[in-house]
């Protein structure tokens, strides 16, 4: 029973600390694609990782947002569809050329795409720690 109760722990312990990866991930890409220090959030559908540890400055509307972190396009109002749009899986990515760059997990690991072409219509140009996630 003891080893049982340590497995979840352990488990518990290692899908928390990933939430918490993930939510600076957010943080952090949203300062970077916004320009601004402390960027207005709007999510747009549910990520786990904002469960646990919420957005540090969330809107309620996509219209006073500096960046929407989005898991579809679905009811997203067609005027916020020129707003800085990033997605929380590469399928959709992929599918919407809205969406400048993604953040999603694969195989375990997270992983960080941009579009170029999409960064440049947005007039956004990122630092160069974030060069080696731009894909042409």
């Amino acid at each position: 029973m003891k080893k049982v109760a340590l497995v979840l722990l352990l488990l518990t312990t290692l899908f928390a600390s990933d939430a918490k990866l993930a939510s600076t991930i957010y943080a952090r890409i949203s300062k970077a694609l916004s320009g601004v220090s402390e960027p207005k959030i709007y999510l747009h559908g549910e990520i786990k990782a904002f469960l646990e540890y919420p957005l540090a400055n969330p809107v309620k509307s996509c219209m006073e947002a500096d960046v929407i972190i989005t898991t579809t396009m679905q009811s997203l109002p067609i005027e916020c569809h020129e707003k800085t749009l990033f997605a929380n899986n590469y399928r959709l990515l992929r599918s919407s050329p809205q969406i400048v760059g993604a953040f999603f997990w694969s195989k375990g690991r997270p992983n960080i795409v941009f579009y170029k072409e999409r960064l440049d219509r947005h007039g956004i140009t990122l630092s160069d720690e974030y060069e080696r996630y731009i894909e042409e």
